[in-house]
């Protein structure tokens, strides 16, 4: 099968960008041919296939209309398919820097298309579904002006007019209406985007595969450490594992990771002479893997309603338990009570609880770190994961020849 995968950046800058480059190398290595389209890094030199993308944050004079519809990216796939012939088309974000300008290339072609769905952009401007620390569905597929009167981009109304005017724009161009099929992160992120307004007939549930390195860590028995990974932002929980460091004072906490909260969490950690919490800032692939098998527990305690959960599958993966918040897709990751724990968002009482139980039983915690590890090898490994992208490419191919057929 030869796969068009179409992506907003060329290079790794978020968890989609990493999600398009495994699905890339899992095709690959199962003989499929995957051509990657996606706009290119400001120091790239001009290859003269990748478009350049459109830039919200420093548009220059005369440059905002990219947002809205990426000329060159329009250009440069029309040209790509004149010379190539695809059978199927994957495309994963592309708002904001491609533009939904690349639909209407593939719409004239009629070549099968599936949407990956990693966020809210469905029906929420900012792509979270929270607003002011609680989960907002004021807006709907095809009305997204609750998006202006709330200022929910960064408070400010001009960046709120604009993400809306965007995705009014996109809609318009096929954006919702093309794709044969639409693939959701979890069932709970499916149900939201349907209730929205996104067509159930054609959404369905796809959970990310975890990197085969991460079954790689060693099963051994450490002191009791709690593990945080990931953004350091409030709607991610951070705060609450501080409220946890400063319950339990002989149990270390490392957080690792980057984001708005940083320095806020140091100033916290040194002002209140919390020993046991360490900020670690943001740390590489072999560094995660080194505090996992360092860890007895991670902890996911998201304020929001994740897609998925990446790190929780990451974390089992690992053969480390997993304490996860009832937010969003994260209770289909783990199995309670038995690979981990699940308690109820900003149950403070509840985490110490369990941690305080992992502490009296240690082993319990090797028990459940291999249930995780199966688990994760069983249910989100990337051998079990790539039959199911190729079912639904199979499944927008059939919808497509059937249009052909009329």
């Amino acid at each position: 099968m030869k796969v068009l995968l179409v992506s907003q950046h060329f290079e790794l800058r978020g968890g989609s960008d990493v999600m398009v480059h495994h699905t890339r190398s899992m095709l690959e290595k199962a003989g499929h041919e995957v051509h990657l389209f996606a706009a290119q890094i400001e120091e790239q030199a001009d290859d003269g296939i990748h478009p350049s993308g459109a830039h919200f944050e420093k548009p220059g004079a005369g440059g905002l209309h990219k947002f809205f519809f990426n000329r060159d990216a329009r250009r440069r796939l029309d040209a790509l398919l004149d010379r190539e012939r695809f059978d199927v088309a994957h495309l994963h974000i592309h708002y904001g820097t491609l533009t939904s300008s690349i639909i209407e290339p593939l719409r004239r072609r009629r070549i099968p298309t599936v949407q990956h769905l990693h966020e809210y952009r469905s029906f929420c401007t900012i792509s979270i579904a929270r607003r002011d620390g609680e989960t907002c569905t004021s807006c709907t597929v095809g009305n997204y002006l609750p998006g202006i009167v709330h200022r929910c981009n960064r408070g400010s109304l001009i960046r709120s007019a604009i993400t809306c005017a965007e995705m009014y724009v996109a809609d318009s161009l096929g954006a919702k209406s093309w794709p044969q099929r639409f693939l959701a992160v979890s069932n709970f992120q499916r149900d939201m985007l349907v209730r929205q307004g996104m067509p159930a007939d054609r959404m369905f549930t796809l959970h990310n595969p975890v990197d085969d390195i991460f079954f790689t860590v060693p099963d051994t028995s450490v002191p009791l450490g709690v593990l945080f990974f990931g953004r350091l932002e409030d709607y991610k929980g951070v705060f609450d594992v501080v409220s946890l460091a400063r319950r339990l004072p002989e149990v270390p906490f490392n957080l690792a990771g980057d984001g708005s909260q940083f320095e806020r969490l140091r100033k916290i950690a040194d002002e209140e002479s919390l020993p046991n919490l360490k900020i670690l800032g943001s740390q590489n692939r072999d560094q995660i893997l080194r505090l996992l098998e360092e860890s007895m527990l991670a902890i996911v305690p998201s304020r929001w309603h994740e897609t998925f959960g990446l790190t929780a599958v990451e974390a089992m993966a690992s053969g480390t338990p997993v304490l996860v918040t009832d937010m969003g897709g994260l209770p289909e990751v783990i199995a309670d009570g038995h690979t981990g724990k699940k308690v109820v968002v900003g149950d403070i009482a509840g985490m110490e609880r369990f941690i305080r139980d992992l502490q009296n039983d240690p082993s319990n915690a090797l028990t459940m770190g291999a249930r995780g590890r199966e688990r994760a090898r069983t249910n989100f490994s990337q051998i079990a994961y790539l039959p199911n992208l190729l079912g639904h490419y199979a499944g927008a191919i059939e919808a497509m020849n059937a249009v052909r057929g009329r």
